[in-house]
């Protein structure tokens, strides 16, 4: 059996969460609790050696950060065969005054306090990291500062930076900016992870799951945040579980999120599509149900719809909101609803039904570009409803 560990950062335990309402924040601050819980469970029940933890694992700034750090340590200390190596980011920065100085870390947990490298070894293999210190800025990446494994041998290395080029949905913001968006930290190149001499680079400070490969095996990793805690972190919320082998590490995404923060947008079929009234019932049938599972939701809808139809856009509105843990008010800025003739409610015999038959025959027929026939259909739409024509042909 080779080298196993367990890696999970950016769980940001207590964080502020002001901009949602306080029930919610509650809710997420106990989600973030749950997953590293269950990260160190599952680590123990896969026979790992060690949990790398690679910065943020609670907020300076956040609710009780002593006690966070007091709940990570009480459940690392729950299993004495794990040693979890800690080494400090940008929001859980080192100081003398940091939770990290005050609450004193049971024997099987390190952290890496100095913002020189240090290096432990877990059975065997050395694990290298450093703590981030309150007030520190962006730096260029210096490999050549680095502690540098013997070559050949299995060595691992915790580094809490931005990868050139990645992206976690976070928008870029600056200190105080009153925000969950990402700060800009050091930034480091695929090619700079490839050239440090690690087997594997554990990775830290984007919230999504990103994987740089080498002949199929990961060189480095983001696990990403196990619990997201905002609309524009792309997920989904896990943690990694991985296993040393020549060359670097194979990896398997475990997803710890209780909640999924959704954004859908729909867009309605227009009134003289084909099949309409079954068309406009399956984008109903999908309203209702992308609140299932108890996920975090913002709705929007955009199109043309009936009068008579707006109860039913209503009723599926509820729906998702009745199966959701918690909902924005949904948007129908971009809903138009028009009066006259009901798309739905054509006879079957009335001249506009046959004509858009006619044009589903001649489309199933044709050779000509399908785009064609939905002018055609749309122009008979138009003209039978005393609309006009479109205004790109019209005069």
């Amino acid at each position: 059996m080779g080298w196993r560990f367990a890696q999970i950062s950016d769980v940001h335990l207590g964080a502020r969460l002001s901009g949602i309402e306080p029930w919610l924040a509650n809710t997420l601050r106990l989600a973030s609790r749950e997953a590293l819980a269950a990260c160190l469970r599952q680590a123990a029940e896969q026979g790992c050696q060690a949990v790398l933890i690679p910065g943020d694992l609670f907020d300076l700034r956040g609710v009780d950060p002593e006690g966070c750090l007091a709940f990570a340590y009480e459940h690392a200390e729950r299993y004495e065969q794990l040693r979890v190596l800690i080494a400090p980011g940008n929001s859980d920065a080192f100081s003398l005054a940091s939770p990290y100085a005050a609450v004193k870390a049971p024997p099987n947990v390190t952290v890496f306090t100095s913002s020189d490298w240090g290096m432990v070894e877990v059975g065997g293999v050395p694990v290298t990291g450093r703590g981030m210190q309150v007030g520190e800025g962006p730096q260029d990446f210096d490999p050549d500062t680095l502690l540098h494994p013997v070559a050949g041998k299995s060595a691992v290395l915790l580094l809490h930076v931005t990868l050139s080029g990645a992206n976690d949905g976070r928008p870029l913001v600056g200190k105080g900016e009153g925000n969950r968006g990402r700060l800009p930290l050091t930034e480091i190149t695929a090619p700079q992870l490839a050239h440090t001499g690690y087997s594997y680079v554990a990775l830290g400070h984007l919230h999504s799951h990103l994987e740089v490969l080498q002949g199929g095996l990961a060189v480095a990793a983001y696990a990403g945040t196990p619990q997201c805690l905002d609309w524009d972190e792309m997920g989904p919320g896990g943690f990694l579980l991985g296993e040393l082998v020549p060359g670097g590490a194979r990896l398997r995404f475990q997803e710890s999120a209780m909640h999924r923060w959704l954004r859908r947008s729909f867009e309605l079929p227009v009134p003289y599509a084909e099949s309409y009234p079954s068309r406009l019932a399956g984008v109903f049938q999908e309203i209702g149900r992308c609140g299932a599972d108890g996920a975090l939701l913002q709705v929007a809808v955009a199109g043309q719809l009936h009068e008579d139809a707006r109860d039913r856009l209503q009723q599926a509105l509820n729906q998702a909101r009745e199966g959701a843990l918690y909902c924005l008010e949904p948007d129908l800025g971009q809903v138009r609803f028009f009066s006259g003739l009901n798309p739905q409610s054509l006879p079957e015999d009335s001249l506009l039904s046959q004509y858009f038959s006619r044009c589903a025959a001649e489309a199933a027929q044709s050779k000509l570009d399908p785009a064609i026939y939905e002018l055609a259909r749309r122009v008979g739409w138009l003209l039978f409803t005393g609309q006009g024509l479109p205004a790109e042909i019209g005069p």
